[in-house]
């Protein structure tokens, strides 16, 4: 899970401190030439700071983001930043958190999930609301192989890890198992 987090999220989490130069410069480019903010270029630190702070996605905000970025790199590791990324990550359906999404997908813990299915969560956080897998199910399937493919550019995986991933179905539970106890959970 963390190594396709960092392939999905932000390639080069392991060599920048806390600021992505590269990813920087083609969210300017790609914003101007939009003409619109829709690409933030936010690398995991970064998305770490957005998690806890909740801070509105203009410009100030990302200069102050940006900031705390830097200093958190000065007081974490980057498997703490990276921990508290997963910890803190929306995973659609009111679930934050790779455990939490974990044992609601797929009724197990984090620790137990196959390369698939770590990538299949892996996938949920860059749009939790419409890479729903109770939705929209293929576009999630999608940006799994996606996920897996780049990995394999990527040298994360060997092709045979690959092969495997992407042939394994992937077996969601049900989400009225999930929602046992709606009253106890508004309480």
């Amino acid at each position: 899970l963390r190594e396709a987090t960092i392939t999905v999220e932000d390639k080069r989490f392991r060599h920048h401190a806390g600021i992505d130069p590269l990813a920087l410069a083609r969210a300017v480019l790609q914003n101007i030439h939009r003409g619109s903010l829709k690409s933030g270029g936010s690398g995991i630190t970064q998305q770490v700071i957005r998690n806890v702070y909740h801070h509105p996605r203009r410009l100030p905000f990302k200069i102050l983001e940006a900031w705390y970025a830097l200093r958190l790199e000065r007081m974490m590791s980057k498997d703490e930043i990276l921990e508290q990324y997963v910890n803190r990550a929306p995973y659609g359906n009111q679930l934050f958190g790779a455990e939490a999404a974990s044992r609601y997908y797929f009724q197990k813990p984090a620790s137990n999930l196959s390369l698939a299915e770590a990538a299949f969560l892996a996938a949920l956080p860059n749009a939790p609301s419409l890479l729903n897998p109770y939705e929209n199910l293929t576009d999630v399937l999608a940006r799994q192989r996606f996920i897996l493919g780049q990995m394999l550019k990527q040298k994360r995986i060997s092709t045979d890890e690959h092969g495997r991933a992407v042939a394994q179905p992937i077996r969601l539970t049900p989400p009225e198992v999930n929602f046992r106890a709606p009253h106890a959970v508004e309480m």
